[in-house]
């Protein structure tokens, strides 16, 4: 059981991960241009 979730916790650090650094790249495209 516990496994399971951690791997949960784990992929949704991952997407959380993507995200914030897409978003922070989009950002800094943005304002150089």
């Amino acid at each position: 059981m516990s496994n399971s979730k951690i791997q949960k916790i784990v992929i949704w650090f991952m997407i959380f991960l993507i995200v914030v650094s897409g978003l922070l790249f989009g950002v800094s495209m943005l304002t150089t241009m």
